[in-house]
């Protein structure tokens, strides 16, 4: 068999021709030239997350490119079956047709970026490579759920798990499979064609549509939601409830929403994160405990009818044969009774009180985001729509890790994270186009005090620009750090280095480690050609005197930084580790050696 095609995001669009490989070697080699292709700012979409090229093992043992598309995951209604549709970007043709196997072909390949298979139906191999990994482990989390659900489904038909299945076809020609629609066409599949009025008599069948629908109707329903204000009519009908202190349609409504955001669309999760909606979004997730409340609550009524019941059959027990003896033995056998209900009814006693864990406060979310969360812009930004990006960002993050961690499934945490992601992004790219930022953040970091706490933010806004840099493509990414680099990012870091502060040294430490991931050649040259080489001497100094922290970060850059393999030009390996050997190694070693003891080395005596 021939190994799976080997490109990642770096290497992702590439032509037909580079596929084929060596008849040992097959495709891996030659994809992993590829060149990725460049994007138009502002060319994001999340529809890159299912995008893919599709591949299929000829004859021969090459890959055939078969084209660029997006995927999903659709029912075919005529085979009653669930399958992987690849349809083509350029002229919205079917590229790839296959129904999901029963069986364990499917493999995950070129650092999750590939799934391969191989079916010995059609006697082939297919790939799908993804341009986002979180795109395949989207596709993938669907072929697992859907082969468990057919495994459920064959285990309570009671069929043999040896018994004979469709066998999965996979379609490349254009038109070739007119009657495997891709589009739902099953009405118990495809959900409601229209949602229950937002009222409050409708809540439990809203929660039964939105929070246990099949995989296929997501879409359809997130749609549904989204049309003419309907989003709005239940966020309002939260309000209400919230007005009316019912508590039942309050824990509804915590479902529903939780629903919603399960969707895991990401249409629908504009519009939840808006401006407008999120307060009463998040308000609705206040109330996940309220559901745990009313459970307790007719456990214990529940309880306390039961012991009502108890005691009111007691005295009916203690009938006599004659009426002379019954007042007689009702006060002996009700003390009789009082005694022995003491003793026989203490573990039924003792069960009201037995301690259950407290119910956690309830939480204050709305609270937090409109009282504690601050904005702060170190640096003004004049574009509403790159706040708004910032502040959905925030939410999203506050969203997934803090409000519903436990909740959330892989697909929708993954789609969460890469809306986060595109957002950064798009944020980073709009700051360095803007011709003005860049210079007011560094006239900023040079004239603030350093003792000022705006100064701290300033270097904590430079740290995580050149964190969030690493997502940029290459391009875009050594664009950046030389705008940083020609503004003045050394000599603002020398004094960052400089301070006696353990968490300014740190973030200093970082920004250099960053730039060095970018373009060691850069940061050698300045160091080189500094004046009195005052970065590279702090450097040292903080390595060999600095904290634990400190040193560690610093090891870490000096280790990068001296590796002759990162070295292009000669001239680095000349001027720079000649700098570094006569002015600095000796201090390093000098620092290694303070307090070792000159001892005879083992065995160095008379025997």
């Amino acid at each position: 068999r021939a190994a799976a095609p080997a490109f990642s995001l770096g290497s992702w669009e590439m032509d037909a021709g580079m596929m084929h490989a060596g008849e040992e070697a097959h495709s891996e080699e030659a994809m992993a030239q590829g060149v990725a292709p460049e994007k138009a700012e502002g060319d994001e979409d999340y529809t890159n997350l299912q995008r893919v090229k599709v591949y299929r093992l000829n004859e021969g043992g090459h890959w055939d490119d078969k084209g660029t598309g997006h995927v999903s995951c659709e029912y075919m209604e005529q085979s009653d079956s669930v399958g992987l549709v690849v349809v083509s970007e350029e002229d919205q043709q079917p590229l790839l047709v296959h129904r999901i196997s029963r069986e364990a072909i499917y493999q995950r390949q070129g650092g999750d970026t590939i799934i391969t298979w191989s079916d010995p139906d059609i006697n082939t191999d297919i790939a799908l490579s993804f341009q986002e990994a979180v795109g395949c482990n989207y596709i993938w989390e669907q072929i697992k759920n859907v082969q468990m659900q057919y495994a459920k489904k064959d285990q309570e038909q009671g069929e043999l798990s040896g018994r004979l299945r469709r066998g999965a076809v996979d379609e490349y020609e254009f038109g070739s499979a007119p009657g495997d629609s891709f589009y739902y066409q099953d009405s118990g599949r495809q959900g409601p064609e229209e949602l229950p009025a937002a009222e409050l008599g409708n809540l439990e069948e809203l929660v039964k549509v939105v929070a246990d629908c099949s995989p296929f109707a997501r879409e359809k329903i997130a749609s549904l939601v989204l049309n003419k204000g309907y989003l709005r009519q239940l966020l309002d009908l939260f309000k209400v409830c919230e007005d009316l202190e019912d508590r039942e349609s309050l824990h509804l409504m915590y479902r529903l929403v939780r629903g919603l955001v399960l969707l895991n669309d990401a249409s629908l999760f504009d519009e939840l994160l808006s401006e407008e909606n999120v307060m009463d979004v998040v308000g609705a997730l206040e109330y996940e405990y309220v559901g745990e409340e009313l459970a307790r609550e007719e456990e214990d009524g529940a309880a306390k009818r039961a012991e009502q019941e108890g005691a009111a059959a007691g005295p009916g027990a203690e009938s006599g044969e004659d009426g002379a003896r019954d007042d007689e033995r009702a006060k002996s056998g009700g003390e009789a009774t009082t005694d022995a209900g003491e003793a026989g009814n203490e573990p039924g006693d003792a069960k009201p009180t037995q301690s259950r864990p407290p119910l956690p406060p309830p939480p204050q979310h709305r609270a937090f985001l409109r009282d504690s969360v601050v904005f702060k812009q170190v640096v003004p930004i004049q574009d509403p729509a790159i706040c708004a990006k910032i502040h959905q960002t925030y939410r999203i993050g506050y969203l997934k890790d803090v409000i519903l961690p436990r909740a959330l499934d892989d697909a929708t945490f993954g789609t969460l994270t890469s809306i986060m992601l595109f957002n950064n992004v798009e944020v980073v790219l709009a700051l360095q186009a803007d011709p003005t930022f860049l210079r007011e953040l560094f006239a900023r970091l040079r004239k603030t005090p350093r003792t000022s706490p705006e100064w701290g933010d300033l270097v904590g806004f430079l740290q995580e620009l050149c964190s969030l840099a690493k997502h940029l493509q290459v391009q875009q990414r050594g664009a950046l750090f030389a705008s940083l680099v020609q503004h003045g990012l050394f000599q603002v870091l020398t004094d960052v280095l400089d301070t006696q502060g353990e968490a300014s040294q740190l973030k200093g430490a970082d920004v250099l480690m960053s730039t060095l991931h970018n373009d060691p050649s850069a940061l050698r040259a300045f160091l080189v050609k500094q004046e009195d080489h005052v970065l590279f001497s702090r450097i040292v100094q903080l390595f060999v005197e600095g904290e634990e922290g400190v040193q560690a970060q610093l090891f870490e850059l000096l280790k990068l930084m001296l590796d002759p393999e990162t070295m292009d030009q000669p001239v680095e390996k000349s001027g720079f580790l000649e700098l570094f050997y006569d002015k600095y190694v000796e201090r390093l070693v000098s620092s290694i050696s303070a307090g070792v003891r000159d001892e005879p080395p083992p065995f160095s005596g008379t025997p």
